[in-house]
């Protein structure tokens, strides 16, 4: 009976020693003895279990060992149903800090934030001499042959204007060329007024090139044209010859333009000729040369081609 008892008691003290070790201080109330031995641990008291003498629970930072069989019973120092083994001492002295770990790794850089508002302007420099007196343009006038062409429409400052081609581009054997490229559609090219052709004429050639590549129609005709500056001889690409390629076919505003100087530029027909203005998906622009009518004709319609161009 002493070996049994003797026994309890080793347990017993190997459990108290191995509570402490994880920070728990021991305490064993004198009015209260431990009369079983170690069971099992069964981890945080829980009112719902059922527990065997011997068992062993944790409760509010205090271990407890139960002296026999119970449910619901409440771990308390003072209880006759358990006995308090363990209880959470104070806290011990801080430990002396640590070496300091390697860097690590630098992180990626953040955003860039937003500029900064603009400083105040900086003083005024000083002015530079002043230039050479430079050589007044020439004023040009309509009738003059100028830039491949004739100048059939100026500006106020008589330096900016209009010339037209000294013949038609298309081929009045077959009476003149259709203003589509075989496939009714919207251009967009609805635009009208000075300088308006030249960009008609290049959103006509970048929209229908693609319905017929070896096609041939008004806008195609009038951008291809390249002439001298004598308006007659093709050019060759000599590097002493003086050549214009920049010509567009006119919106309807310049194409009146041209009809009311017909007579200044000369060498037209009485008959149609197109201009780059679109009416719609089916229909464009013209003008009758013979009353200065202008007319929507559908696009397959065969007229005639005067090339302008701008300067």
């Amino acid at each position: 009976m002493k070996n049994q008892h003797l026994s309890n008691l080793i347990q017993s003290l190997l459990f108290y020693l191995t509570l402490a070790v994880s920070g728990m201080t021991l305490g064993i109330p004198l009015a209260q003895a431990v009369n079983v031995s170690v069971n099992n641990f069964r981890g945080t008291w829980s009112a719902a279990a059922n527990y065997h003498a011997g068992d062993v629970v944790g409760y509010q930072n205090q271990s407890y060992i139960a002296q026999q069989a119970n449910h619901a019973q409440t771990p308390a120092p003072a209880s006759l149903v358990w006995y308090l083994l363990a209880a959470q001492g104070s806290q011990g002295p801080q430990g002396l800090p640590g070496a300091q770990g390697a860097q690590g790794i630098p992180g990626i850089p953040g955003a860039k934030g937003d500029t900064g508002a603009t400083g105040p302007a900086g003083p005024q420099g000083i002015p530079g001499s002043p230039g050479q007196n430079g050589t007044s343009a020439p004023i040009r006038v309509i009738s003059e042959q100028f830039g491949g062409g004739i100048v059939f429409y100026v500006d106020a400052s008589g330096q900016h204007g209009l010339i037209a081609a000294l013949a038609d581009q298309s081929d009045p054997g077959i009476g003149g060329i259709q203003w589509y490229n075989g496939v009714y559609k919207a251009t967009g090219t609805t635009g009208d007024g000075l300088g308006a052709g030249a960009m008609n004429t290049a959103l006509i050639v970048a929209t229908q090139i693609g319905d017929n590549p070896a096609g041939n129609f008004a806008a195609k005709l009038a951008a291809d044209f390249s002439v001298q500056e004598n308006g007659k001889d093709a050019c060759t690409g000599l590097a002493s010859e003086i050549c214009y390629g920049d010509w567009y076919l006119p919106s309807k505003y310049e194409l009146n333009l041209l009809y009311q100087q017909r007579n200044v530029v000369v060498g037209f027909a009485s008959a149609y000729y197109w201009s780059s203005t679109e009416n719609d998906a089916n229909i464009a622009w013209s003008q009758f040369f013979g009353n200065g009518l202008q007319y929507n004709l559908f696009k397959n319609s065969m007229l005639r081609v005067r090339a302008v161009r701008a300067f």
